[in-house]
């Protein structure tokens, strides 16, 4: 069985436990018609090496191996606009999945989804649209914050790819001014909000995670640092504002994540300037998820490191709890080392977390959750309806 979206239920969720019966096996393969075979040049994908002279970027993948953070490699650098590259699920086109290495795609991590035949295929077919499109770059530029470039349909032919702009002026009419934001929380001092940076005044450098960007200021004073971190809206942006104000709550701490700027953007209906992200201090070291193998590879993780970084982390969680919050999310990746070689804390959007990461009475309710709202037949209707 392919490591795809639909295998979760039948392997990683709690509705595993009621698949009785085995997956169908796949039918035995079968000659294709010589007009149908991918080893025929009229119609086999024409190549999957990377392209001589790129005008795009592919950085990471996320959603399970089905959107791509895709950067134009424009003069000047674009913004950091959040705007992504989606593809159908492998299930949709069936034909293309191993030729293109899609089921491979949804355990990839970072930037190692650029070996994968579907990331050079993305690539071009990106190529041949921008460059068929009149004033693609201006276009760009003006989208929405946060929408996307759909591939509703894959194509061995890039040239025959269906792509579409898929602008997402709802995310921008629900974003609020930085003055809309701090009424939400009137018992911050005005004094401890952090400044307001336009993200015309920041170049995309590279995205580290979904969310998660890599940006460097246009122009930065004496003892400013270049690169920093901005972390977007997604979705609905309620989650990111709670983070914020949350941040804005907790005293300063050298174990803690601190904002530094309020990334704005001004919207494109009515003109209002939204907060659409934070800037946050760079950790150039990155997060124990990629320290730790690693160091412990090239036998450079040392005891005495192990014991820094657990003290400094129970320092961080007992002075979130002692300002009347909690910590949801504790696992490698929302721990970066920073300059002076401690652990810091980041991430507390509190948005929710995969049951294997959560406190066992909160994953037993979670599992309960996911066998109640089962609705593919996974679970029989006679033990559904029990929960």
């Amino acid at each position: 069985m392919d490591l795809t979206p639909s295998a979760i239920p039948l392997a990683v969720h709690p509705t595993a436990a009621f698949t009785t019966l085995p997956p169908p096996s796949p039918p035995p393969p079968t000659t294709l018609p010589w007009p149908l075979s991918p080893l025929n040049p009229a119609t086999r994908i024409n190549s999957l090496t990377p392209v001589l002279n790129p005008h795009w970027r592919l950085d990471l993948c996320s959603s399970q191996g089905t959107q791509f953070h895709t950067i134009p490699l424009t003069h000047p650098p674009s913004l950091p606009l959040s705007i992504t590259t989606t593809i159908p699920p492998p299930s949709a086109h069936p034909s293309l999945s191993h030729l293109l290495d899609l089921p491979q795609a949804f355990s990839c991590r970072g930037n190692s989804i650029q070996r994968l035949g579907i990331a050079q295929h993305v690539l071009r077919a990106l190529e041949h649209y921008s460059a068929t499109h009149p004033r693609f770059s201006e276009t760009y530029r003006t989208l929405p914050f946060g929408s996307q470039i759909v591939i509703s349909r894959l194509h061995k032919d890039v040239r025959k790819c269906h792509i579409t702009l898929l602008r997402n002026t709802q995310l921008e009419h629900t974003l609020l001014t930085p003055s809309a934001l701090a009424a939400l929380a009137p018992e911050i001092p005005a004094a401890n909000w952090p400044e307001e940076v336009n993200i015309t005044s920041l170049t995309i450098v590279r995205q580290i995670r979904d969310r998660v960007g890599g940006v460097a200021l246009r122009h930065f004073a004496p003892g400013e640092p270049q690169e920093l971190v901005m972390k977007a809206v997604a979705g609905d942006p309620k989650y990111l504002y709670h983070e914020l104000i949350s941040l804005l709550h907790l005293p300063a701490h050298s174990n803690i994540i601190h904002p530094l700027y309020l990334a704005t953007k001004k919207c494109g209906f009515g003109g209002k300037m939204g907060v659409v992200g934070m800037l946050l201090p760079f950790h150039r070291a990155g997060s124990l998820r990629d320290v730790l193998p690693l160091r412990s590879l090239t036998g450079r993780l040392e005891w005495s490191e192990q014991m820094r970084w657990a003290k400094g982390l129970a320092k961080a969680l007992v002075h979130v709890l002692r300002q009347g919050s909690y910590y949801s999310d504790l696992r490698v990746d929302n721990v970066v080392l920073a300059e002076n070689g401690e652990a810091v804390l980041v991430d507390f959007e509190q948005r929710g977390v995969w049951a294997g990461f959560s406190a066992p009475e909160v994953a037993c309710i979670e599992n309960l959750a996911i066998i109640a709202m089962s609705a593919h037949g996974e679970v029989p209707e006679v033990v559904r309806a029990e929960y």
